[in-house]
């Protein structure tokens, strides 16, 4: 929790933002006796392996760090009765940060940022310090990131460069062989496929590792995963690009070398629909040919039915081959023998109950070249299943008089004050993918203009899934993903966002879009990115977004310009570590990290950049996990260089002062913004300032977009502009006075505000600093809403203070944070969560002493910031004591 408190701090600053672990005061720890005569000297990156027990009850490591340096040590029990403590000193044994449970259970790690070049000591022991008669083994990891190592250095620490990158292409085809490690549990492999293609990853047989093999499309949802050991063979369901994760198989897992072979074979086509029904013992004439490449197969078998599925060549030059699948498209085997006369044959033991589909085709499939008739046969020693007659579902009679609707189709409706919605009917099949777009046709024509939302429902109008913006804030048309439960009928509610309580109104149209089909929208993509062809969310500067891993990895993307800085921060859960990966337009990584942070990359040329964020075991650890990613994106560190587009470089949330006089009569500003992102640009003369403003939004080859100049005509002088990007690049902002033919030449200085509509506030989290001063007592309120606030006041160096909650209504559990500035970043002093003079769960902290003289920040929030600490009121007080 205190790390994604620590984000969420981050925001606070002006300028640019670094999120930076900070270890835990330490005053109380003391160093247990040294039983090594010299302490085990470690690099960064390094791993080591050890154990601890009555006559060696601590472990002591050495190492060089750097001022800035960022340090994560971690210490995980292997075995035995160890309960891991950490404690880091300096070289002359003071403690400086301590850890118990930092790493989840009884694991610990600690952060901490290395105040001044030097070697430190790692002290690895038991928490309590007095161990266990049987002791126990343990694995102790060193990273850090480091603020100036440069790239060839950084491979030995937590940064890995691309000299050992983690996300790479897969070469189809080839032998791929790398390692796995507890520093690094998971790699990812990117490929781009077509709906049919059919990917078969086979591991190194008999090797002593395996890893986990799973598969994920362009959102990052999984498609299938195999066991460790297995081949995963899966059916791609759509064009675009996928990803292949290779990791660790148990959280607990060492690691090792694997060898993995990966073949990306032609389309094939696996459904129900048209197939063709066998049963044991039966057998089936075919015909194969460019028209008709493949026929489909359906039967039924009962788990652990061993049958023989045989293709024989009849006529012709076919070289048959065959494919065994689930319904729902795994792969289960595939021609075990192709002998020279063309004939196939498979052998399988089924693994449950249900259905199966058999795959007769040619070898290449829907690219051979082969032809000819066939012989199918299909044998097993089992009695066949009784199976009854299969029969479509029956239409709900609620459904009736409803319009029907099949895959492929696209229909328009429209929503009025007097109509919020249109409800649309469909045939679906277990385990078939749709989806469902809703496309507004007025958008931005009016504050009334159609917000889509979408409702799915079921047979018996229970609603399965529901989508708003396909980007919050953004766009604002809605996209629903599912795959079906079941055969069914199923409805599809076409409405506005807030349904009858909405007043939002409009034309639409509305797409529905089957197993390896397209909505429009994505089929018209022509972008040779593979990141245009992601489905990421936009991160923007200074936004921070809260989410949960509902998979094994989420995907971000942002603009930004060439030579400007990016911080990207990653908190999560408590002992969750995070994998970042920065990754340019083609999806080749520029740098990663193991800690969660990425801080002062300098970014190599204007251009859309991705951001792919995974737990550290990738699927291997339980999703659900929560999260919260920042950026912080900055211009170069000479204050207002100019852009390759000729002006000074602003991102979203800069204020800028500016003047326009007779020698200077505009000033201009670059920004980098994506496509369909709606922009808010303001000019304002500044107090006695007679200056009548005006202001141009322009492409970089210098289209004028928008212009404006008075925000009310004859009234407010001052000059705003309302505008939705029409692309990803590079925008020219041009503040200038009003010069039209009966202008009177004006002069003065304005403030310039460049701001991205929607850019809300965290969820939660209270944008405002509250001023508070010695003496003050301020009220505030914690809700479901609103569970996060904050408090500034100037200290002096010396000043003792003490701080007060008192809960004056609700069942609240507070929290309190008092934090110093330094720099670009807040510096935690101490916290307190219930009152030290106990019974109540309102926190003080009580006669600190401040370091120096500055700004200093309180923080309140609810326990573990979850809606189980309750709402309610507050006071906070501030006080200065006497010394």
């Amino acid at each position: 929790m205190h790390r994604v408190l620590r984000a969420v701090l981050a925001i606070c600053l002006t300028g640019m933002l670094s999120a930076t672990g900070v270890g835990q005061p330490a005053s109380k720890a003391q160093a247990a006796p040294l039983r090594q005569e010299t302490p085990t000297r470690l690099i960064y990156g390094q791993t080591v392996d050890g154990s601890l027990g009555p006559e060696q009850p601590s472990a002591f490591f050495v190492f060089t760090g750097r001022a800035g340096d960022t340090v994560t040590v971690t210490l995980i029990v292997t075995g035995g009765a160890l309960d891991p403590f950490l404690v880091l000193n300096d070289m002359a044994r003071t403690p400086l940060a301590v850890d118990d449970n930092g790493a989840g259970g009884l694991d610990a790690r600690l952060s901490y940022v290395i105040p001044a070049d030097g070697d430190y000591i790692i002290q690895a022991t038991h928490a309590g310090g007095i161990i266990p008669p049987e002791g126990g083994s343990y694995t102790l990891n060193l990273t850090a990131v480091t603020e100036t190592a440069p790239p060839e250095e950084s491979a030995t620490g937590a940064v890995i460069t691309s000299n050992t990158p983690l996300l790479a292409p897969l070469m189809t085809g080839t032998t791929l062989s790398d390692s796995l490690t507890r520093q690094t549990p998971l790699r990812l492999y990117w490929f781009e496929g077509r709906a049919g293609d059919l990917l078969v990853v086979m591991p190194q047989q008999l090797a002593e590792f395996q890893p986990l093999l799973a598969l994920y499309d362009s959102a990052f949802r999984e498609v299938g995963r195999a066991v460790p050991g297995a081949a995963l063979r899966l059916l791609l369901p759509d064009d675009g690009v996928y990803f292949l994760t290779v990791a660790l198989p148990l959280t607990s897992s060492l690691g090792g070398t694997f060898t993995l072979t990966a073949e990306l074979g032609a389309g094939l086509s696996v459904s129900e629909d048209g197939a063709i029904d066998i049963e044991y013992g039966a057998s089936q004439q075919g015909s194969i040919n460019d028209s008709a490449p493949q026929v489909t197969y359906r039967f039924y078998g009962s788990a652990g039915d061993t049958v023989t599925v045989r293709m024989s060549r009849a006529g012709g030059d076919l070289n048959c081959y065959l494919y065994l699948f689930t319904t729902s498209g795994q792969m289960l085997a595939e021609s075990s023998n192709v002998t020279g006369d063309g004939t196939a044959e498979i052998v399988y033991s089924l693994p449950a109950d249900g259905s199966y589909l058999i795959a007769a085709t040619r070898t290449g499939a829907a690219e051979g070249t082969s032809s000819g008739t066939f012989l199918l046969e299909l044998r097993s020693d089992a009695v066949p299943p009784e199976i009854a007659p299969a029969s479509e579902p029956v239409l709900p009679p609620d459904y009736a008089q409803l319009p029907l609707l099949a895959y492929g189709d696209t229909v328009q409706g429209e929503i009025t004050p007097d109509k919020f919605m249109d409800v649309y009917v469909f045939l679906g099949h277990e385990g078939e993918p749709i989806t469902v777009e809703m496309k507004s046709l007025n958008a931005g024509t009016s504050a009334t203009a159609l917000d889509p939302f979408l409702v799915l429902l079921d047979d018996q109008r229970i609603p399965l899934a529901e989508h708003d913006d396909i980007v919050e804030g953004v766009e604002r048309d809605a996209r629903l993903e599912f795959t079906l439960p079941r055969t069914a009928y199923y409805a599809i509610v076409a409405t506005r966002f807030d349904q009858a309580g909405g007043n939002s109104t409009g034309p639409y149209s509305l797409t529905l879009s089957g197993p390896g089909q397209r909505t429009p929208a994505t089929a018209g993509e022509a972008s040779t990115s593979p990141l245009a062809r992601l489905k990421a969310t936009p991160l923007i500067s200074d936004e921070p977004i809260q989410a949960v891993f509902e998979s094994a990895a989420a995907l971000y993307t942002f603009t930004a310009f060439a030579g400007s800085l990016a911080d990207i921060a990653v908190t999560a859960d408590a002992g969750t570590d995070i994998l970042v990966i920065l990754a340019d337009e083609t999806l080749n990584e520029i740098r990663s990290s193991n800690t969660g942070a990425l801080t002062g990359i300098e970014i190599p040329k204007t251009g859309r950049y991705a951001v792919l964020v995974a737990p550290r075991f990738g699927p291997a650890d339980e999703p659900g996990k929560g999260y919260m990613i920042a950026l912080a994106l900055a211009g170069t560190t000479e204050e207002g260089e100019t852009t390759a587009a000729g002006g000074r470089l602003l991102v979203y949330g800069d204020l800028v002062n500016g003047a326009i006089d007779d020698d200077t009569t505009s000033q201009t500003y670059t920004f980098a913004g994506l496509a369909g992102e709606t922009v808010q640009i303001t000019m304002k003369a500044s107090n006695g300032s007679t200056l009548d403003c005006y202001l141009e939004l322009q492409t970089a080859d210098g289209t004028v977009l928008e212009a404006n100049d008075d925000i009310v005509a004859g009234q407010v002088r001052d000059s705003r502009i309302v505008a939705e990007l029409p692309a990803d690049g590079t925008y020219v902002i041009v503040a200038s006075r009003y010069q039209g033919p009966d202008a009177v030449p004006t002069s003065g200085t304005y403030e310039l505000l460049l701001e991205r509509v929607d850019n809300k506030a965290l969820i939660g989290v209270s944008p405002v600093l509250v001023p508070i001063a010695y003496g003050q007592t301020l009220s505030g309120e914690i809700s479901d809403e609103q569970y996060l606030l904050f408090y500034v006041f100037d200290g002096a160096a010396g000043d003792t203070v003490s701080i007060q909650v008192a809960h004056t209504s609700g069942n609240l559990d507070t929290v309190l944070h008092l934090y110093r500035a330094e720099g670009a970043q807040w510096v935690e002093i101490a916290s307190n969560d219930d009152s030290p003079t106990g019974g109540t769960f309102e926190p003080m902290l009580s006669r600190v002493i401040l370091p120096q003289t500055g700004k200093y920040l309180i923080a309140v929030h609810r326990y573990g910031l979850d809606r189980e600490a309750g709402t309610g009121t507050f006071t906070v007080t501030l006080t200065q004591e006497t010394p």
